[in-house]
């Protein structure tokens, strides 16, 4: 993967008078060639602020090529406080080449530049940026299915009841729909049926119902990084029926909630099993369609893979309002773990456990807090600041 971007990065161009002209795959590291331009008439400038400009211009783009289009522009604030930096750590190397005049009269600056791809994903995985996780996220789906007008139910991972295969083809028809819309965005979605994974759930796992505990052990079980649960329950309503969603999607490591879509829907009376084969399509590509951009959503911003949410207290703190805010932060019903996790001039950064998003805890925060504090989230990373 990491030769396939820097490939890209070679074919890229950089307008603003940056040209990568070479990439050389040498391990983790990479050689780029950019380019400072000076304008006729002025002075040379110091060969720091040369290598300042060159060496943010070819790392801006190197994390755009890791992080995507969509989550490099929402995280800007990030990278240029937290990434940009840190410079040195992730480029050791930086060498003034030649230099060439141009028809205009300017000056053209090459320069020769080394980036670590370990480094740099290195500090981008630190400030939550990016995901531990490769390759492929995978998802296990634990969605019931409950049929309120002929009293039955079904579950995929329990033996079938009398009269539950009435509910088994809705059941099919909604994991194949999507399996087919994870797939879109570069997810696998288990196929319980085809993998048989019955077999694989241990006897005290094979329950109706399952608390978050039992879904993070069956998530490391059978390692999936995303745990579907919930239900979708079938009621009449009036002279028709009503498909009312109740499904999430979990963190598998720590049962904390990425997505959730609680809706009804309205399906057409008649013969209940008609009214499905009928009706139930369009509403489970819906349902499909819904939780799967909140969890690619989630998976841009780097909030799937991590344990722990960061909260960063940006600015000049003093020690005892950080324990106070720390004591505040603790009483939140969300929030299960803080602990200290870096402190630097201007920057204290916590580790939080919960299971909550970033964006729902961040709101929570901003709530308690009131107007003194600005509140801002990014991906797994929420920032806090004085007003």
């Amino acid at each position: 993967m990491d030769e396939v971007i820097w490939k890209r990065l070679s074919i890229l161009g950089l307008f603003l008078g940056l040209l990568v002209s070479s990439v050389v795959l040498a391990q983790d590291l990479v050689d780029l060639n950019g380019s400072y331009t000076v304008a006729a008439g002025q002075d040379k400038p110091p060969r720091e602020e040369i290598f300042k400009k060159v060496g943010s211009e070819l790392a801006l783009n190197a994390i755009k090529e890791l992080l995507g289009d969509s989550k490099f522009n929402r995280s800007q604030k990030l990278i240029q406080t937290r990434i940009l930096p840190q410079l040195d750590r992730y480029i050791p190397i930086l060498r003034l080449g030649t230099t060439d005049k141009l028809a205009d009269g300017s000056e053209q600056i090459n320069v020769s530049a080394r980036i670590s791809i370990k480094d740099l994903k290195s500090i981008l995985l630190k400030e939550s940026l990016i995901s531990a996780s490769e390759g492929t996220p995978t998802a296990i789906s634990f969605v019931t299915f409950i049929d309120r007008v002929n009293s039955r139910s079904y579950r995929w991972w329990l033996p079938d009841p009398e009269g539950s295969q009435g509910l088994k083809e809705p059941y099919v028809q909604f994991t194949e729909i999507l399996r087919d819309e994870m797939g879109e965005k570069g997810f696998f979605l288990a196929d319980s049926g085809k993998r048989d994974l019955k077999r694989l759930i241990p006897a005290p796992f094979l329950s109706d119902s399952f608390r978050n505990d039992d879904l993070t052990f069956l998530s490391d079980f059978l390692k999936y990084q995303i745990v579907i649960t919930g239900r979708l329950l079938f009621a009449r309503d009036g002279n028709g029926y009503r498909v009312n969603s109740e499904v999430q999607a979990l963190q598998g490591s720590n049962g904390r909630l990425i997505a959730e879509v609680v809706r009804s829907f309205p399906l057409k009376g008649g013969a209940f099993d008609w009214s499905l084969q009928m009706g139930f399509e369009s509403i489970a590509r819906e349902v499909a369609k819904e939780l799967v951009g909140q969890i690619f959503e989630a998976w841009e911003k780097g909030a799937i893979g991590s344990d722990y949410i960061q909260i960063l207290f940006s600015g000049n703190f003093e020690f005892l309002e950080i324990e106070k805010l720390k004591a505040t932060l603790s009483r939140l019903g969300d929030v299960k773990l803080l602990r200290e996790k870096s402190f630097e001039k201007g920057a204290v950064k916590f580790e939080v456990n919960s299971d909550s998003s970033s964006d729902v805890l961040s709101k929570k925060i901003s709530s308690v807090l009131g107007q003194s504090y600005s509140v801002d989230v990014s991906g797994a990373v929420i920032e806090i600041q004085k007003r």
